[in-house]
């Protein structure tokens, strides 16, 4: 059975066996920590990339005039108009998920891969006129019990480097 808890906020912090979190600062402003709704080898997992997209999105939401919670204000505060924004995520358990690879390493029956995730909220920002720099440093591989998967999690890791996003595994 799988615990359901919140990727950010004054919660809990989860440990053990197929728990993901990770750190993350935008601008050298400490957001919080994220972790995974549930455990890894639970069905329709949110891992913990899809709570830092989600924040960063509601930052840019707020940033484009849209009403917010007081959190999401305070962090936009640590937004830079002009310039580069440096989003870090650090001490990630696992390498992102990917649904574009072969074979797919996320099985998220309602969003894309954390992969295809960041990027996405890379290319958001800056549609709307703000730069943004993604590093990410994670633990290991990204290994679901699947046949081919660390060859999958490399090909992931190469399309984050594609798209402008550095990625540290190891």
């Amino acid at each position: 059975m799988c615990k359901k808890l919140d990727g950010f906020g004054n919660a809990k912090l989860p440990t053990g066996y197929g728990t993901v979190s990770c750190k993350v600062t935008l601008n050298g402003h400490e957001l919080g920590v994220c972790w995974s709704k549930q455990t890894t080898y639970c069905d329709g997992t949110e891992h913990a990339e899809d709570a830092v997209c989600d924040h960063m999105q509601s930052i840019l939401f707020g940033l484009d005039g849209f009403q917010m919670p007081e959190g999401v204000v305070a962090d936009i505060r640590h937004v830079r108009t002009h310039g580069n924004n440096e989003l870090e995520i650090t001490e990630l358990t696992a390498s992102p998920c990917s649904s574009s690879t072969n074979p797919k390493t996320s099985s998220k029956p309602d969003t894309v891969g954390c992969t295809e995730r960041l990027i996405e909220l890379k290319n958001m920002w800056e549609s709307d006129g703000y730069k943004l720099t993604i590093s990410i440093e994670a633990d290991h591989l990204y290994q679901p019990r699947i046949r081919g998967a660390k060859a999958a999690s490399v090909e992931a890791a190469k399309a984050l480097i594609a798209a402008g996003i550095s990625i540290k595994v190891g």
